[in-house]
């Protein structure tokens, strides 16, 4: 049970940073786009799994639908 409530609380923990810059992007108007297994993107903003990312961080454009 104990392990239960660590695990998340140290991800919380270590990615910090990341995980407030996430939000405040999100709160500025960006989506979470689905783009398959890719190569990590160190210009993207993305979740790295094991070297690759399957979602990025995407403004949207102007006059483009979400």
């Amino acid at each position: 049970m104990l392990i239960l409530i660590l695990i998340p609380l140290l991800f919380g923990i270590a990615n910090a940073e990341a995980l407030n810059k996430f939000k405040t992007d999100e709160d500025a108007g960006a989506k979470w786009h689905y783009v398959g297994k890719q190569k990590t993107d160190p210009s993207a903003k993305s979740i790295s799994h094991n070297g690759n990312i399957y979602f990025k961080l995407k403004h949207p454009k102007i006059n483009e639908p979400y």
